[in-house]
C-alpha cells in the first residue's frame, strides 16, 4: 500500500505535496516528472497544460500496488502577469494620460499623483511630483510588470504658471527710493518717500 514518491519535480523544481513555485515568464505548460517508491504504483498527472496568469493547480495521484490505497499530491504553480498598463492616473484628483499638458496655479512647488495599474501585481515608480519649478516641468511614471518582463513609461508635462505681478518692490531715482515718480524726480505729495 505504498503511495510515497521517490522524486517529484515541476519545472525543474524538486517539490512535495503543499509546494508552491513561481514560473518563468510566458509559461504556457510544465515537464513534471514522477517516480514513486513502489514500481509497481500507479499515477496520474493533470494541470500541466493551459497555464494562465495566476495561481494553478498541479495535481498528482498515486494508487498503490493493491489498487485501493491512494495519495494525492498538489503544487501549487504561479505565474506572474506581464501586464504593465495602467488603469487610472490622476493628479490631483483629475485624471490625465501619457503626453498631456496640466497647467497649476501660481507658486505650485508638488502635486498629488495617484496610479492605479490593471494588475495588483505591477509595482510602480513615480518621478517629478515635487520640487516644482515656474514653467514646464516633467512627471514620469514608470510601471513595471509582476513578471519583471513589461515596462510602460507615461509622461505629463506639469506647467506651473508663471508670476504676472508687474509690481516694484524698490524704485530708486538718482539714489532716492520712491513710491512716485515723474521725469522730474521722486514725485511730491502724499506718494513722496525717499532714502538718502
Amino acid at each position: 500500500d505504498d503511495t510515497s514518491l521517490s522524486t517529484f519535480t515541476v519545472a525543474g523544481n524538486d517539490v512535495e505535496d503543499g509546494a508552491e513555485i513561481i514560473l518563468q515568464p510566458k509559461t504556457k505548460s510544465v515537464e513534471v516528472e514522477v517516480v514513486t517508491t513502489d514500481p509497481d504504483a500507479t499515477f496520474d498527472i493533470t494541470g500541466t497544460d493551459d497555464i494562465v496568469v495566476g495561481v494553478n493547480i498541479l495535481t498528482v495521484t498515486v494508487t498503490a500496488a493493491n489498487g485501493i490505497a491512494t495519495a494525492i499530491y498538489k503544487v501549487s504553480m504561479i505565474l506572474l502577469s506581464d501586464d504593465a498598463s495602467i488603469a487610472e492616473l490622476t493628479v490631483n484628483g483629475d485624471s490625465v494620460a501619457d503626453g498631456d499638458y496640466y497647467e497649476l496655479p501660481i507658486g505650485t512647488q508638488s502635486v498629488d499623483v495617484n496610479v492605479v495599474t490593471n494588475d495588483p501585481g505591477a509595482t510602480f515608480e513615480i518621478e517629478g511630483a515635487s520640487d516644482l519649478q515656474p514653467g514646464e516641468n516633467t512627471l514620469t511614471v514608470t510601471v513595471t510588470s509582476a513578471d519583471g518582463e513589461e515596462i510602460q513609461v507615461v509622461t505629463v508635462t506639469l506647467f506651473v504658471l508663471l508670476n504676472d505681478d508687474t509690481s516694484l518692490s524698490t524704485f530708486t531715482v538718482n539714489g532716492f527710493r520712491c513710491l512716485t515718480a515723474s521725469i522730474h524726480g521722486c514725485g511730491r505729495g502724499s506718494g513722496y518717500s525717499y532714502r538718502p
